[in-house]
């Protein structure tokens, strides 16, 4: 197997880790008070703190996976890429809104704001967080990480879009 780099642990723990998940890791090593850290906090703790062959442990299975997925999807089109996050209708649906009915409101370093009809969506790639107000959204979306309509087009419409939405199928993401 191939050598796992301290980077793609702490990648992992990053991606494929929540907060929650990362504070029962330290609380098996006995390493209390770490509630109030924030997550890169948490992380740079456990490495200061754990030894790397258990972090690798942890990890392995999430590495394999996400390696696994980045060979997967390394030469699929846009819109491939894209049906990895949703289903057939959302995506058409999403893909045939009109430019005009997308208006950008704020963007800034990573950060976009979209206003499609009624709806609010934004995408903040530096915290990996989506927010969005469709019914969608708030009975399915959120709930399965499928992307609606809205999203669709939101990401769309992004200059970067393709590696947005590959992070979007590699790491983990907050939907709000």
């Amino acid at each position: 197997m191939t050598e796992i780099s301290r980077n793609e642990i702490e990648n992992a723990f990053t991606g494929s880790f929540t907060k929650k998940e990362l504070t029962e890791i330290a609380k098996e090593h006995d390493l209390k008070g770490l509630s109030k850290l924030k997550k890169q906090e948490l992380i740079d703790f456990l490495f200061k703190n754990v030894d790397l062959a258990t972090l690798y442990t942890y990890a392995e299975e999430c590495i394999k996976k996400q390696r696994k997925l980045k060979a997967e999807i390394k030469d699929l089109s846009f819109e491939e890429l894209l049906a990895k996050l949703t289903d057939e209708k959302r995506l058409k649906n999403g893909l045939s809104i009109p430019d005009s009915e997308v208006k950008l409101i704020e963007e800034g370093e990573g950060t976009w704001h979209f206003r499609i009809k009624n709806y609010n969506c934004q995408i903040d790639v530096n915290r990996r967080i989506i927010r969005h107000n469709c019914t969608d959204w708030g009975f399915r979306g959120k709930k399965e990480h499928i992307l609606c309509k809205h999203m669709i087009k939101a990401i769309s419409k992004i200059d970067d879009a393709e590696t947005i939405v590959k992070r979007l199928i590699l790491d983990r993401w907050v939907y709000l």
